[in-house]
């Protein structure tokens, strides 16, 4: 059984249509007995629910009775993540989520022991854009000791969701990390900007916290890890200038004012996102290596190739006889040349150099 928690959001109603066509048993989860029952009338299997709320811990437990993997959509993982992780680990469940919120995955070493020792695993960020460049990078490493490297975003149509937008505010507020010269840092976000080569031009783009600083040292010797994500001309100049100070200001008890009026707004993300181009670029070099070599990855639909790989991801933990165990990345998980011939039926294209 599959409890998915956080079930009515965005992310979380994709997700439970991706089980529907995968055929896995599940149930659905959240803090709204209303909203729980209107999505569960509109799938076909008509899922059972339970009304459990992240911010209530007692609420928790019966998440995990009966659940072979708990898939978490309830964010902001900072706020509400970790107490549903710990629950997890020490239940001995599978668990799996779609955050992207750098400082959360990095508190997860704190319950790795005891995740290996109840025999289930953790793992985070199984989203789009990590389970993509996670995998892509596995496959580098498998010929490439790689010493250096960064990942580059580009989603140019993309409108995101409120989650996102939450999730994005606290990463500001609580992801100073880095990881230079062999070891995590404290980093103030979006600090720098560059230019890199896409196959629609050079873009402009701002360095950001993302979860590959923490998820690529905790299985690689290298030395340097950079995220960034494009953004405007305009922003490429500014952002740096402006955001490391903004980032303080959501530190701030002021902060707080920002992050409840963005609360308050309404979703506004169409359900279909299917059209919408994204591209990641990988770079990456050797310890005696100066010229860096490139890796691609295209497709379309970032929250709708979110759900299906959560749903690939679901399908195979409970299908395999042999998981990991402890806090994962999503190539540990995943094989990679199965997961690249699934992914390629979804219509995402990966480049080696």
């Amino acid at each position: 059984m599959i409890t998915l928690f956080g079930a009515t959001g965005y992310t979380g109603r994709k997700i439970a249509r991706e089980l529907e066509l995968r055929g896995l048993p599940y149930r659905i989860a959240g803090r709204s007995k209303e909203r729980l029952e209107q999505l569960s009338s509109t799938l076909p299997s008509r899922p059972a629910f339970l009304v459990a709320d992240a911010q209530q811990s007692e609420t928790l437990p019966p998440l995990f009775k009966d659940t072979q993997l708990l898939i978490n959509c309830a964010g902001p993982f900072t706020d509400l993540g970790e107490k549903v992780v710990q629950m997890a680990s020490f239940a001995g469940v599978n668990y799996l989520d779609t955050t992207n919120e750098l400082g959360f995955v990095y508190r997860l070493q704190t319950y790795h022991q005891m995740a290996k020792t109840n025999h289930c695993f953790l793992l985070p960020a199984c989203a789009f854009e990590i389970a993509l460049s996670d995998v892509a990078i596995a496959k580098i490493f498998q010929k490439h000791p790689v010493q250096h490297l960064y990942v580059v975003y580009h989603t140019p149509q993309t409108n995101i969701s409120k989650g996102t937008r939450l999730s994005a505010l606290r990463s500001l507020t609580t992801s100073w990390i880095g990881f230079q010269d062999g070891s995590w840092s404290g980093v103030v976000p979006a600090g720098k900007s560059a230019q890199f080569s896409f196959s629609t031009g050079n873009r402009y783009a701002i360095q950001i916290p993302s979860t590959e600083i923490f998820s690529i040292p905790w299985k690689y010797p290298v030395r340097n890890v950079e995220v960034w994500m494009t953004v405007s001309r305009e922003w490429g100049f500014w952002g740096p200038v402006l955001l490391p100070y903004f980032a303080r200001f959501m530190r701030s008890i002021a902060g707080k004012w920002i992050y409840s009026l963005t609360a308050s707004r309404r979703e506004s993300v169409p359900e279909d996102d299917q059209n919408n181009p994204f591209e990641i670029l990988i770079g990456f070099r050797e310890k005696t290596e100066q010229a860096w070599r490139q890796a691609r990855i295209t497709g379309k639909g970032p929250y709708s190739l979110t759900a299906k790989i959560a749903g690939y991801a679901a399908f195979f933990s409970l299908k395999s006889s042999s998981l990991p165990e402890g806090l994962i990345t999503p190539s540990t998980l995943l094989q990679p040349e199965a997961f690249f011939e699934e992914m390629h039926s979804q219509g995402v294209e990966f480049s080696f150099d």
